[in-house]
């Protein structure tokens, strides 16, 4: 099976991931992360690929920040509702399904 992360480059969206890529690598996943180059190493200590993306997406640099906020503005947001109210909706149909899959493999 193969995992893909690509995650807001913010310490507060990669850290967290990094016990669950851990996991997924630990029972045989295939993990990678598309992330800015400051996180290289912390990707490569759990034991996951690293792929660079554009440093201006990173948030914690001010030009990167700044360019997010130009591509987050409302009206970007009312551009994407649809895709997030079908993300939604798909996750309202699968999940439940997935963890009675789950369930009933007694994990």
């Amino acid at each position: 099976m193969k995992f893909l992360f690509f995650l807001m480059p913010a310490q507060g969206h990669v850290t967290p991931s990094l016990p669950i890529a851990r996991e997924l690598i630990a029972r045989g996943t295939e993990v990678t992360y598309y992330l800015t180059d400051e996180y290289a190493s912390s990707v490569r200590r759990v034991g996951a690929t690293f792929r660079p993306v554009d440093a201006s997406l990173n948030l914690d640099e001010r030009e990167g920040a700044s360019n997010l906020a130009k591509q987050g503005s409302p009206a970007s947001f009312k551009d994407m509702m649809p895709v997030m109210f079908r993300f939604l909706a798909d996750g309202m149909r699968y999940a439940p399904r997935a963890a009675g899959a789950r369930a009933r493999r007694g994990r």
